[in-house]
């Protein structure tokens, strides 16, 4: 059955123009200096979360997709993949979209920055507790400032080249859970 996934999810994304993907099979060129590792091979897979949780989909982005702004940070590609945790009501599925994208290192300060920034224009940002919070790391609680009733939990984080954003929203969030996926994915990246 198709789902149909409307409101919270799909507007960090979108109002902040940072849907990033794009994807490969294995090992991709990185120019002279040498292979670098797909994206697909670091995303969050069904094993990770709990086995209520189903794929919902993945998706690739070219650089036709992206927006300026990240492209002048130097975005080469991005991926995601969006589980949901299905509810007898679908307007109760609680969904978590882990989304990728690489960008030289030097960029990854100002990447963080700027969508910290973009999501702070739209949402009240609260920092949420337990996680890690430094220069590469950080996780809120975001509730618009339009709709206050709806909420969402978002950890980012960057190692490396990669930057990863993950979103957990519905009724059924789980802050240990969502820990958990941050932790693991962040594993995930290998070292360079």
């Amino acid at each position: 059955m198709q789902k149909t996934i409307s409101g919270l999810i799909f507007l960090i994304p979108v109002a902040v123009g940072l849907v990033w993907m794009a994807g490969c099979t294995g090992i991709t060129p990185a120019g002279p200096e040498g292979p670098a590792l797909c994206l697909t091979a670091m995303t969050l897979q069904p094993a990770d979360l709990t086995s209520e949780y189903r794929v919902l989909e993945q998706i690739a982005r070219s650089p036709e997709e992206i927006d300026s702004g990240e492209l002048a940070l130097g975005w080469t590609d991005g991926y995601s993949i969006t589980f949901f945790l299905p509810a007898a009501n679908a307007s109760e599925d609680t969904f978590v979209r882990q989304s990728l994208s690489r960008y030289p290192e030097e960029s990854m300060g100002t990447v963080l920055t700027q969508l910290e920034e973009g999501l702070a224009r739209q949402f009240t940002l609260e920092p949420l507790p337990g996680f890690i919070q430094d220069d590469s790391h950080k996780a809120y609680r975001l509730t618009p400032r339009e709709n206050p009733s709806q909420s969402l939990s978002m950890v980012l984080l960057y190692k490396g080249e990669i930057f990863e954003q993950i979103i957990m929203a519905g009724p059924h969030e789980d802050p240990v859970l969502l820990k958990a996926l941050a932790q693991r994915a962040e594993e995930k990246i290998p070292d360079q």
